[in-house]
């Protein structure tokens, strides 16, 4: 005889419980996140020249603004938005080819050394940007982005068309309110974004347990919250050259995402790497250098 369980099925019964007892620790989480924001914004300190490699601007807010510059002093500048695990100096690898490229990477709020902020959001980087590339003088630049730092660098071409010569993504979110969560998207990833979005005090001490200290934990449950919402600009308002680069084998971002904003985009193509996955950023980072190096070049396209 089947047990009794009371007309539910015990597999609804166990996720009732689960769910009660995230509920109770709800609380105690958004305390913590709070108490873990203040001690990294007091450990960034007051820092505003070079230290480790990293470079500071003070924002108009107060707050500090941590960024990475390699490569050639008076060489094209190009831009490099990090994925959500890293920071400025994530990528080229040491000894990359960058005659003639001054790269320079921003980062978000709470990576590297950038001071965390309460709440964000995706379009709050724009005008950050604008104004970390008014401090450095960058009139104007392209923009390479890798993972979740791509739909940054979309929303930066959308709203800064003036300054943003050109997009080179490499393995690419889509809007995710157009696609099918479990199709387009690794499963890890969406689960992950949605327990930061519903359960913000569970994410955070499981980001403390598998990473780093309180202020990138932080900044990681943050971007998966950003990641989550919905974006606030039509592709098609996007005028500048676009390269989409896509591994056949990335299990993160699918192909299937590239082609998405390559059919969304004015002017985009797409590169390929078959055997590539999520982290293809690497293997082709000379082939990635010297597109978004013409892009730089390029003349300026009418409005």
């Amino acid at each position: 005889m089947a047990e009794d369980t009371g007309g539910l099925h015990p597999l609804v019964k166990a996720t009732a419980a689960l769910a009660s007892s995230f509920v109770l620790a709800e609380a105690a989480g958004r305390r913590l996140r709070q108490v873990e924001l203040i001690r990294g914004i007091r450990q960034a300190g007051e820092r505003t020249e070079a230290a480790g490699g990293r470079k500071y601007v003070r924002l108009r807010n107060g707050r500090l603004l941590s960024y990475v510059e390699r490569g050639d002093p008076a060489g094209a500048p190009v831009v490099y938005f990090h994925g959500p695990l890293g920071a400025g100096e994530e990528w080229p690898l040491h000894g990359a080819e960058l005659s003639g490229i001054r790269l320079l990477a921003p980062e978000r709020p709470g990576f590297g050394d950038s001071e965390p902020v309460r709440e964000r959001l995706r379009s709050d980087w724009v005008n950050e940007v604008e104004e970390w590339a008014d401090q450095l003088g960058l009139q104007r630049f392209p923009i390479i982005g890798w993972s979740l730092g791509c739909s940054y660098a979309l929303n930066c071409a959308a709203w800064l068309r003036d300054r943003v010569a050109g997009l080179d993504l490499v393995a690419s979110p889509a809007p995710i309110e157009r696609q099918h969560w479990f199709e387009g998207y690794g499963k890890t990833l969406v689960a992950g974004a949605a327990v930061a979005n519903l359960l913000p005090g569970i994410s955070t001490l499981a980001a403390r347990a598998f990473r780093t200290g309180a202020k990138r934990a932080y900044a990681l449950v943050q971007e998966l919250e950003v990641f989550i919402q919905p974006w606030s600009f039509d592709l098609y308002e996007i005028r500048q050259s676009t390269t989409l680069w896509a591994g056949g084998r990335d299990k993160v971002m699918h192909v299937e995402l590239s082609e998405y904003l390559k059919e969304g985009l004015r002017k985009a193509e797409l590169f390929l790497l078959p055997g590539g996955s999520h982290r293809l950023i690497y293997p082709l980072e000379t082939e990635i250098l010297q597109s978004a190096l013409g892009k730089a070049a390029d003349v300026p396209s009418p409005a």
